[in-house]
């Protein structure tokens, strides 16, 4: 029994006569032979390009956004002083740690962000006016924020 297709009328009563396709390569490399009929498009339009993350960098902080943020040594004293006065743990925190960090205000005028960062703990660093590190090297500079690696 051959499969059933539903068809626009053509007022025969019966389906438009097919017309043979060539044999076409699909951009991911698979091969195509079929029929088509004369209601469908034999010819479309190419799928636009695909965008690998790799492809998608910011073009800038904004509200919401995660970054990475680097404990300075004020930083960590102020960490250690908020826990103990709080009576709160939380893993130990050292200059040059790197933590993920929430943009909550961006300060176009000065270049800078402030930043909610989340601690190991319970606990959370309001930052003010952090500047993203600029340097290129491995090691990131204390108070100062990158985007994360792209992996």
């Amino acid at each position: 029994m051959e499969p059933h297709h539903d068809f626009i009328s053509t007022g025969t009563g019966r389906p438009p006569d097919p017309i043979q396709l060539p044999t076409v390569m699909q951009p991911d490399g698979t091969i195509v032979i079929g029929t088509a009929y004369p209601t469908q498009a034999t010819h479309a339009a190419p799928p636009p390009p695909l965008m690998f993350p790799t492809q998608l960098q910011p073009t800038g902080p904004t509200l919401g956004r995660v970054l990475r943020y680097c404990l300075t040594e004020s930083d960590c004293g102020l960490i250690r002083a908020n826990r103990t006065a709080r009576g709160m743990g939380g893993n130990s925190v050292r200059p040059g740690q790197t933590f993920p960090a929430i943009v909550v205000s961006v300060n176009d005028n000065l270049g800078s962000l402030n930043l909610q960062v989340a601690l190991d703990g319970p606990d959370l660093l309001w930052v003010t006016s952090a500047h993203r590190d600029e340097a290129a090297r491995a090691a990131q500079s204390p108070g100062t924020w990158r985007w994360p690696p792209i992996s």
